[in-house]
């Protein structure tokens, strides 16, 4: 039943950032406090009303549009035994997307591109805390990429 009145979300939720807006007031939630909202990186403090409006809406865009990378990531290493979903999105991250790519990769270069991204704030951010992968992980993905891909030829394969 409520998918009938999703139109109507939208509305309401520009309608209240207008509010907010034109109110002058950072204050997004109205039960939340001030002081939390203060604390946020988009709203409240020296920041305008109008910078935190567009705080708030662009970070809700963006956590939505990781969802279906996240499970690209997850199907990515479902194909690929050693690795773990955190790797597939270390791998997706430096381009490699697919296992058949990642089979014609040698090892030695792509750990060294895994490394430099790693040094990286955004790599960083992704690793929280895990152990880089190692030449020994790295090397063992490519192999079972390259089993992957004699187990799965391609359809455009020239035969």
């Amino acid at each position: 039943m409520f998918w009938r009145f999703r139109w109507l979300w939208a509305y309401a939720a520009e309608s209240r950032q207008r509010a907010v807006l034109a109110s002058g007031t950072t204050n997004l939630n109205p039960v939340a406090p001030a002081t939390k909202l203060a604390a946020t990186p988009g709203g409240g403090g020296d920041t305008p009303p109008q910078a935190a409006a567009l705080g708030q809406r662009t970070a809700n865009v963006e956590h939505k549009s990781s969802r279906p990378v996240r499970r690209r990531c997850q199907r990515f290493a479902r194909c690929l035994p050693p690795m773990r979903p955190w790797q597939a999105l270390l791998l997706y991250a430096i381009h490699r997307r697919s296992p058949r790519r990642l089979a014609e990769e040698s090892p030695a270069r792509l750990h060294r591109d895994i490394q430099r991204f790693c040094l990286s704030s955004s790599g960083k951010r992704l690793l929280k805390g895990r152990p880089q992968p190692t030449q020994e992980q790295v090397t063992a993905w490519v192999q079972s990429a390259q089993r992957y891909r004699l187990r799965h030829p391609s359809p455009n394969a020239v035969r």
